[in-house]
C-alpha cells in the first residue's frame, strides 16, 4: 500500500477503518472533491436571492444539489465508511423484502393483480 493510502487509512473518523484503492490517488480525489465544493461557493456568490430575482435561491439549490451528486462519481458510501465505485459495488447487496416499483412495473403489477380471479 502506498504511504499516502496508509496516512488516508489512519486518519479520524470512519474513513480510518476503510481501505481505499482508486486508479485516483486520493490527491487527485482531494482536488476534485474541493472543486466540487469552490463550485458551489462561487454559485453562492452568483446566485443571491433579491426583490429582482427571487428565484436565485432556487436556483442555488438546484445548482448546488447537481455539484454534490459529483462526489459519487469519486467515492461512495454505505453510510458509514468511504469506498472507491469498485470497492462498493463488490460489497454484499442485502436483499430487502420492501422495494419501489418505478412506474412501468407498478402499472404491469396492478395489470397482472386486476387479471387475479
Amino acid at each position: 500500500m502506498s504511504e499516502e493510502l496508509q496516512k488516508f487509512n489512519q486518519g479520524d473518523g470512519n474513513i480510518r477503518k476503510t481501505h481505499v484503492s482508486s486508479s485516483l490517488s486520493m490527491r487527485e480525489i482531494a482536488e476534485q472533491l474541493w472543486s466540487l465544493l469552490d463550485n458551489i461557493d462561487t454559485l453562492s456568490d452568483i446566485c443571491k436571492p433579491t426583490v429582482n430575482d427571487p428565484k436565485a435561491a432556487m436556483a442555488f439549490y438546484n445548482n448546488a444539489m447537481k455539484y454534490a451528486s459529483k462526489r459519487f462519481d469519486l467515492l461512495k458510501s454505505d453510510g458509514y465508511k468511504l469506498y472507491t465505485n469498485q470497492e462498493f459495488e463488490a460489497l454484499p447487496k442485502h436483499e430487502s423484502g420492501f422495494s419501489f416499483l418505478d412506474k412501468d412495473d407498478y402499472k404491469y403489477e396492478k395489470q397482472l393483480n386486476s387479471e387475479c380471479p
